[in-house]
């Protein structure tokens, strides 16, 4: 009975005490680090593991990619340098002469419809669908070029009234006469515009006045700007044919002397009316060169007392394409 008294008492007093809480504490300290201990060798043994995993990846990954390059390396056939240099010795022996290309063959091939001018073709560019695709035009020479003409002439006129102050009227004889024109334009396709600067000058002869034929002198020049279009016919690569109508105006000065009458001097000075119609006959002698024969007919207007000229002129002449 004593003896278990004491074990209670002495278990009673142990557990309130400050050395059984010590001794319980050291014996999970003890038993926490036997198994940390524990986890510790067993991380390392997973890290180890999954070197190991990693390193045969890796060796893996290079076999592979050196069966590949081997498998390409075999699969290329070997050539023998000796029989490509002796394919090179006799294609160099038997070579043809430069074949024309493509390109040129299709310049060679096409002809112009009219000088300068050639027609539309078909040109495949490679695309999605493969359509055709329209080229535009393609002109040996531009479609847009300037010209300038130079053209002397010779003509013969009717003959020419002249109003008297008393209302009676006399016809005046001319002669052969001569002009000058200049011509400065532009062409585009078969259509010529420009302005031209021109001289004509009319002798003026007898007068035939009331039944009478008098002595008379004189002479009817005009200076002349003119508007000048014109349309150009090809018949082939060398002639062609230009047929323009002008209108403009011309400062007219006419002097007129007669013999045995008074007043003896007759003079006038006027801007007048102008119009022209010509046809050419144009031989291409170059290639920016053209020369030219053609029929122009006037009409100049009336001047004072001096009625209208109507001329006839042959001309010629050459043009320049700039």
């Amino acid at each position: 009975m004593k003896s278990k008294i004491f074990k209670l008492f002495t278990l009673t007093v142990f557990r309130r005490t400050p050395f059984y809480c010590t001794c319980t504490l050291f014996l999970g300290m003890s038993s926490f680090a036997s198994n940390l201990g524990e986890l510790t060798e067993l991380k390392e043994t997973f890290q180890s593991i999954q070197r190991e995993l990693n390193q045969m990846k890796v060796d893996r990954a290079e076999n592979n990619l050196i069966k590949n390059i081997d498998k390409d390396e075999e699969a290329e056939p070997k050539v023998d340098e000796k029989v490509i240099v002796e394919i090179i010795q006799e294609k160099e022996i038997t070579k043809d002469p430069i074949a024309p290309t493509p390109e040129s063959q299709n310049q060679e091939s096409i002809k112009p419809i009219e000088p300068g001018y050639y027609p539309m073709e078909q040109v495949n560019l490679p695309s999605s669908d493969q359509s055709p695709i329209i080229s535009p035009i393609i002109l040996s020479k531009k479609i847009l070029s300037n010209y300038l003409i130079i053209s002397p002439s010779i003509s013969v006129s009717d003959d020419i009234s002249y109003k008297f102050n008393n209302g009676t009227t006399g016809e005046i004889d001319t002669g052969s006469g001569f002009g000058l024109h200049l011509d400065l334009g532009k062409k585009i396709n078969n259509w010529e515009i420009g302005v031209s600067l021109g001289f004509e000058r009319t002798p003026l002869d007898n007068l035939l006045w009331d039944g009478n034929l008098y002595r008379a002198n004189g002479d009817s020049m005009s200076y002349q700007l003119i508007f000048s279009p014109g349309y150009r016919f090809h018949f082939s690569d060398s002639f062609s044919l230009r047929t323009g109508l002008s209108l403009g105006f011309a400062n007219r000065h006419d002097n007129y002397e007669i013999e045995f009458l008074l007043p003896r001097s007759l003079n006038e000075e006027n801007l007048v009316f102008l119009g022209q119609i010509n046809f050419a006959l144009a031989y291409k002698a170059s290639q920016h060169t053209s020369l030219f024969l053609g029929y122009r007919y006037g009409y100049l207007g009336d001047s004072g007392s001096f009625e209208s000229i109507s001329s006839h002129a042959v001309e010629f002449g050459a043009v320049w394409d700039l």
